[in-house]
Order: C-alpha cells, then structure tokens, then sequence
C-alpha cells in the first residue's frame, strides 16, 4: 500500500503489516523531532524492565501518565526540570522556554516490536 506522509505512524505499520499489507510511506518529519533543536527520539534509550528513558545526557525520563488520541493510547515520559535546566545539552534538547522533555511511546512499541 501506498499512502503520504501523514499516515507514518508506529499504529498504521502494525496494523498493515498484522494483515500482511508493505506499506510504502515517506518517513514523517515528526520521527526527526518536533521542535527547533530538540534531539530526535531516537537518541534516548528505553528501559524496558523499569519502564524508563534514559536521555543522552544521562538523565532518566519517568513514566508520567497515558495519553489517548482517537483509537490509539500513548504512554508518556517527562524529564526533571531541575536537571534538564543544568544539562550541558540542554540547548539541543530545547526551545528556548521548555523546561522539561517529553516522549511519547505507543503502546505498540517500535514498529516490529511488543512495548
């Protein structure tokens, strides 16, 4: 199947490839960060065992709370402002008023792989 960018979502690979469907999306400008100067994703480390991330500044990102948009459920995982304001990596990571990170998981995990 073939679709445009705003169908590149982990539920949208899941589920077509539950049914055995290739699809064929260009990637999402949203997988490279969200804001100016904040580090993609991809950069922190989930810990599947503490249900935690860890960012590249060595800091850990919590479990915070879930988050539902339609038919699809988020988990979501917030920085300590205190430690993010003292970050040596706090400007790549940042916009200018931020004052914590966020990730937001699927519950289906990476594409491929159980949460």
């Amino acid at each position: 199947m073939v679709a445009d960018r705003g169908y590149d979502c982990v539920e949208a690979h899941h589920d077509f490839g539950e049914m055995g469907i290739t699809l064929y999306i260009p990637e999402s400008q949203k997988h490279v960060g969200f804001r100016k100067n904040e580090l993609p994703a991809e950069e922190f480390i989930y810990d599947k065992e503490k249900n935690v991330y860890h960012c590249p500044g060595g800091h850990t990102l919590h479990f915070s709370y879930y988050e539902r948009k339609g038919e699809h459920i988020y988990a979501l995982y917030r920085s300590s402002a205190p430690k993010c304001r003292s970050c040596g990596l706090r400007e790549k990571c940042f916009t200018a008023t931020s004052t914590i990170r966020k990730i937001k998981r699927s519950l289906y995990g990476a594409y491929g792989t159980e949460p």
